[in-house]
Parts: C-alpha cells; structure tokens; sequence
C-alpha cells in the first residue's frame, strides 16, 4: 500500500498514467503553474508500453499526422544534445521494400522529403553496396541519416524532474476504482483516497476506453495491438548499422550495445495486460532476420511484447470529449508516443489551458478536427450522462 500522506486531495487537473504521453502532459500542466495529480495503477511508472519502445526517432514512420508531430518534436530532441547526458543518440534509419513494397516506399520517401530534405532513395545497387547482406529481394529503400536513438529512461525522468519542480504530485499504486460528478468536479476514488479535480486527462494507454466507461462514456473504439520483441546475437556485424525496417511492416531491427533487437511487427489484438512474447512470436522474429538478411540468429537473449493502441484512424485522439464537460483524451498513440511526446504534450497542454496553440500549429498542417474526440463519437457526440454512482 502506498502511503499519500501530505498529499492534497484538491487538484484542477488529474492525470491518470504515467507512461510517457501521463509524464509529459503533467508536466508541461505544472510549469504553467496549474495544481496536477498524476495516479499511476502499477507500483512503478512507465511499466508499460514506454517502458518497452524500441526509443528511435523516425520522422519517416506513421501516418502523416504521427510524422508531422515527429517533426515538430525534432528541436525538443536537437536541443537536448546540451544536456549531460543527452536524450539523443546518431543512428540513422533505412526502409527497404520488395517489389510489392515499391510503390508504397516510393510515396514515403516524397511525402517525408517535404519534411527534411535529408532522406535518400537508394536503388537496388545502393542497397547492395551500403548493406551487401541484404539479400537480393530487397529492391529499394528510403534513408533518414538524421534519425537518432532516444533514450526513453533519461526522457522520462527530465519530464518527472520537471513536473515535481512545478509542484506536481505522483501517486503510484493508485488504479482508478470509481468516477462521479459533484456540480462540475470529477470525484476520482482509488484504493487509498478519494481526489476531486475539475478536469481528468485519459493518458492510459491501453486501458483509455476502460477509464472512458468508468466515466460512463461509450468507448471510442482505442484497440490495443501486442508488438513483439527479442534481444538476438547474431552473427553479423551490425553495431554502426542504421534502424532497418520493411516499409510493408514484417520487420525491423535495431542495433543495441546488447545485441539486436529484432521485431517481426506484429500487431495482435489483445486486452489491457501485462502482455509478454510467447515462443512463436520468438520463433517468427528470428525468421524474418534470417530471411531478410544473409545472417543467422545464434542466441537470444530477451524477449519481451507491449501494446501499442490505436484509435480506428490510427491517428491520435488529443481533446476533451464533447460528451461530458472536463474529461480531456490523449490516447492513441500507437508505436510513436515516445518520439511525438514533446509536441503532443505541448499540444494537449495548451488545449486543456484554453491556451495560444503552439507555434507548429500556425503552419496549418494538422487540424484540430483530425486528432479530436469529436470525430470518434459519431452520432453519439451530444452530451452524455456522466458516471455519478
């Protein structure tokens, strides 16, 4: 049991999660001055999906809402190569295509390259010549030398750090019983305590649409997909090779000071769980390294799966519900919370405020009505009977 003795009751904004999207948007709340709680179910914070990212910044990956806020996050992340240490790391990305891939790789490499004009198209010879153990199915590819390894541990704690600077409160051990509505507050009751708080932020990840119902909201449909992973030894020499990842999603490897972490990018629909990989999904990942490349995997080392969510869109859900007055959505983060987080939450921050709109937003690309609630709800957007038992 977790003691919250010292800890007040009365907040204007209550967060529940404390993966990357609960840590960030909390603290971006607290520097503006504003009293935040932030209530994480398990007995550590970023148990979860953050806990389990492959922690790589790729403004080639995703739809183009998730690439547009990679973009936006890009100074974040340049900015922190003046910290000790930095959040940041040199690693560079390739995407690679088949045949069947061709066309889908070629519209990735003009779409981003209106973003940065660094990605390269390589030809099947460039491929050959840059990474001769790719076997000779692999046609083209698209590379983002600019992509950097993140070290999602350091980033989250400069947002904890940041959010306990502002007075923010965390509470862990403390999964969300019951909701009511007192007059325009929310009574948020948990194992230890009751808190009342004029807003909630849904940061739950895979659990978003179970905190909707308990709010007596109809869920939005956020689907939470596993993703596998292993640790290999391999017996190639890959430690200086970029993120390699097949633009039709059957894999991606990432080089590691552990060994190669080897996805086969599965995406299985399962319930909000403390999931993990079984043996096929060990079984399949090393298949797909050792069909893409002319390499074999000799050991691995780990194994481990987390639940990326996603809305039906697949886009992000940043907003409050317009069913029920001071209950706010950032969910649907899929696999890219960790290198969105700093323009997400900056976002979200300034929506929850009723604040100027970050600066990236004057720019037009992205509009409100395609990351909010609203267009999740449907026929049902009027307002609904909040929770009040």
């Amino acid at each position: 049991m977790v003691s919250t003795a010292g800890t007040p009751k009365n907040f204007t904004y209550l967060v529940i999660g404390g993966g990357i999207a609960g840590v960030s948007v909390a603290a971006e709340l607290a520097a503006a001055g504003e009293s935040t709680v932030l209530l994480e179910q398990e007995s550590q914070l970023a148990y979860h999906t953050t806990g389990r990212s492959a922690a790589i910044f790729l403004e080639t990956y995703g739809s183009r809402i998730f690439r547009l806020l990679t973009h936006y996050s890009r100074d974040f992340y340049l900015n922190s190569l003046r910290d000790d240490p930095p959040l940041i790391a040199p690693r560079g990305a390739i995407f690679v295509a088949r045949d069947s891939g061709l066309a889908k790789l070629r519209k990735l490499h003009d779409e981003v390259a209106q973003l940065t004009d660094s990605v390269r198209w390589l030809s099947a010879e460039d491929l050959r010549r840059e990474f001769p153990a790719l076997r000779e199915d692999w046609v083209a590819g698209a590379l983002e030398p600019d992509a950097k390894d993140i070290d999602v541990h350091a980033l989250h704690q400069s947002y904890l750090r940041r959010f306990r600077r502002g007075g923010g409160h965390v509470v862990c051990n403390s999964p969300v019983l019951a909701f009511r509505r007192e007059a325009d507050i929310w009574v948020v009751q948990t194992p230890q305590c009751v808190y009342r708080a004029k807003t909630l932020v849904n940061c739950a990840g895979a659990w978003a649409d179970e905190i909707a119902c308990l709010a007596g909201l109809t869920p939005l449909g956020i689907t939470p997909l596993k993703r596998s992973a292993i640790l290999a030894r391999v017996d190639l020499e890959m430690a200086a090779w970029p993120y390699i990842g097949d633009v039709e999603e059957s894999f991606y490897f990432k080089p590691s000071k552990q060994g190669l972490l080897i996805s086969p990018c599965d995406e299985t629909p399962e319930p909000a769980s403390d999931v993990t990989a079984d043996e096929m999904d060990v079984a399949i990942a090393a298949d797909r390294f050792e069909t893409a490349l002319r390499g074999k995997v000799i050991s691995v080392q780990a194994r481990w799966a987390g639940l990326r969510s996603f809305a039906p869109d697949r886009n992000p859900v940043i907003g409050f519900d317009p069913r029920c007055d001071g209950f706010f959505w950032l969910a649907g983060q899929g696999g890219y919370g960790i290198q969105t987080a700093p323009a997400m939450a900056e976002l979200a921050a300034a929506l929850l405020r009723q604040a100027r709109l970050p600066a990236f937003m004057d720019r037009n690309e992205i509009g409100l009505e395609e990351i909010s609630p609203t267009r999740l709800c449907g026929a049902n957007s009027a307002k609904e009977l909040c929770h009040v038992s």
